[in-house]
């Protein structure tokens, strides 16, 4: 059985930007297409979540945060 569970600064982040946990569906799509794969990092458009595979059958929630990189970047060169 695979387990996912938030490490401190995720639950943190959570707090501080109240981003979209829908992520996590895509998330288990993602491990079920690249179940070799070590890190993770999955976005909805409207949130982005980021999880690496400690052990085969444990993936833990590393951070996220509101929209996309994409977007992050664009914003960031308009400023």
């Amino acid at each position: 059985m695979l387990r996912i569970i938030p490490t401190k600064h995720f639950i943190e982040r959570l707090g501080e930007r109240y981003f979209d946990l829908s992520a996590i569906a895509k998330l288990h799509m993602e491990i079920a297409k690249n179940p070799k794969a070590r890190i993770f990092e999955v976005t909805t458009g409207n949130a982005t979540i980021v999880a690496v595979r400690e052990k085969p059958d444990l993936i833990k929630l590393i951070t996220g945060w509101v929209g996309n990189r994409k977007k992050q970047k664009m914003e960031e060169m308009q400023q």
